[in-house]
């Protein structure tokens, strides 16, 4: 079992990126639905293995409307990043 693990639900939206839902090993202590403007959410994955080793970071897409279009996403990556710049 590792010693730390959670994950952070980020909603990219034509005004930005908005923070989501945050579950610490499966169990979401903060609940928050996604916006309905979301054109794709994303989840940074953090994990510890010991109170003394490194972080381990990945990010993984986790959903995608079925309206929106490559260039859609494409345009607001570089307006707003591939991934939120301040994260918790």
């Amino acid at each position: 079992m590792s010693y730390d693990r959670y994950e952070r639900e980020y909603h990219l939206t034509p005004a930005g990126w908005v923070v989501g839902t945050f579950a610490f090993y499966g169990r979401a202590d903060d609940q928050v639905a996604r916006p309905p403007e979301t054109l794709l959410t994303i989840v940074k994955e953090v994990e510890q293995s010991s109170g003394y080793s490194p972080e381990v970071i990945s990010w993984r897409e986790q959903w995608r409307s079925p309206d929106a279009t490559d260039t859609q996403i494409k345009n607001l990556h570089k307006k707003f990043g591939d991934r939120p710049t301040h994260t918790e």
